[in-house]
């Protein structure tokens, strides 16, 4: 991304990349892409970003991670809300592993906010799960 026009595409060839850009507008943009290797470049990796950030297994990861990020830094509300993204794709994607990496994950939150009940019955939930899918432990 060298030239004026180049830095000019940034925005478009993300919102290309992620399917998000008018038909008028992609013709215009994959026109360029056809005749700039920097452009083309960019927009593959861009693709290859999108396609794993759709994966709902890096999604829950990167939730969990993030919540113990915002728990080491006391951020309540952001520890919240990543465990709610945890258990939102958890469900939306009804993977079994993830359905017992979301039971875990929010088990251990309720223990740390001395909701002893509903974590005990969230781990019940996920020896359940992993028990069926064989998970060790």
């Amino acid at each position: 991304m060298t030239s004026l026009a180049c830095r000019r595409l940034r925005t478009a060839l993300v919102d290309l990349a992620v399917g998000e850009l008018a038909p008028d507008e992609a013709r215009r943009v994959e026109a360029h892409v056809a005749t700039c290797a920097d452009c083309r470049d960019d927009l593959a990796a861009m693709r290859g970003l999108a396609t794993e950030l759709r994966d709902p297994s890096l999604q829950v990861e990167t939730a969990i991670a993030l919540s113990v990020d915002a728990l080491e830094s006391a951020d309540r509300a952001l520890y919240e809300q990543a465990l709610a993204v945890v258990r939102w794709v958890a469900e939306r994607d009804g993977n079994p592993r993830l359905l017992w990496r979301a039971r875990t994950t929010t088990a251990g939150g309720m223990y740390l906010d001395g909701e002893f009940e509903r974590g005990r019955l969230l781990a019940a939930e996920a020896r359940e799960i992993g028990e069926r899918i064989d998970v060790p432990g």
